[in-house]
């Protein structure tokens, strides 16, 4: 499973792992369903195999080095972030050729809680 990893300014990123399959992944799944607490400017970053797959010197990634580099990537504005991963991940691959296709998706915090 790709599990997504959580970005949170001052904190190491984490991957936030939950139980079952990804999804899509089966027929007539009942997924479970769990919670995380967002501040402000926290991100989660989800996407498809296709990245941690990525082939350096023929062996992929993984999900080490790609935590690390998205981490260092991550910039303000959403956009510009994803573009910077999709640079970097066609930086690293063998011969420019990606095997795979990749989705990635950010979600951001963007507004305070209000208190009642």
């Amino acid at each position: 499973s790709n599990y997504p990893f959580f970005f949170r300014k001052g904190e190491l990123p984490r991957q936030i792992e939950a139980k079952g399959i990804p999804l899509g992944g089966a027929k007539n799944f009942k997924a479970n369903s769990s919670t995380i607490s967002l501040e402000k400017g926290d991100r989660i970053f989800l996407y498809t195999d296709g990245l941690i797959e990525t082939k350096c010197r023929g062996i992929p990634i993984g999900y080490d080095l790609v935590i690390e580099q998205v981490g260092k990537l991550m910039v303000p504005g959403l956009k510009e972030s994803l573009d910077a991963i999709l640079r970097w991940n066609r930086s690293v691959c063998d011969d420019g050729i990606q095997e795979d296709d990749i989705t990635m998706v950010i979600i951001e915090r963007s507004l305070e809680t209000k208190e009642n």
